[in-house]
C-alpha cells in the first residue's frame, strides 16, 4: 500500500517517460493536440492544408472532440477527410438552424437589407 502511494505521489517525476496512452490516464490535464499532430494523423489534405494555413499560428491545435467526430464519420461513411469535414459541418449547421448553403432556416431571419 505504501509503495502504491509513493508511486502515485511522485508520478510527476516519471509520467513523461511513460507511453502517451498510459500517461494520459495518470494526468489530470492532457495537453491539447497540436496542428502538427493532427496533420500526422491524416487530418490534412490539399483542400485543408494545416501546415500551410497554420504556419506561425499560436493556437494550440484542432479541437479533439471535433477530430474524434470527424474520424468516426470517416470510419462509418468510408469517406476521406474532406468529405467527413463537410458532413460534420453540415450537421453543426443543422443543429444551429442553418441550411447546408449557410442560410438561416428561420423564416424571420434577415439575410439582406435591399
Amino acid at each position: 500500500m505504501v509503495c502504491l502511494f509513493l508511486i502515485w505521489h511522485f508520478r510527476a517525476k516519471y509520467i513523461d517517460h511513460l507511453p502517451p496512452a498510459l500517461s494520459s490516464r495518470l494526468r489530470y490535464y492532457a495537453p491539447l493536440s497540436t496542428f502538427e499532430d493532427a496533420a500526422e494523423q491524416g487530418f490534412s489534405t490539399a483542400a485543408f492544408d494545416l501546415s500551410g494555413n497554420m504556419a506561425g499560428d499560436s493556437r494550440a491545435g484542432l479541437d479533439d472532440r471535433t477530430l474524434t467526430e470527424v474520424r468516426r464519420i470517416m470510419e462509418e461513411k468510408r469517406c476521406n477527410f474532406d468529405e467527413a469535414r463537410v458532413i460534420h459541418t453540415n450537421r453543426m449547421f443543422a443543429r444551429n438552424g442553418i441550411d447546408p448553403n449557410g442560410y438561416p432556416l428561420d423564416p424571420k431571419a434577415i439575410t439582406r437589407l435591399s
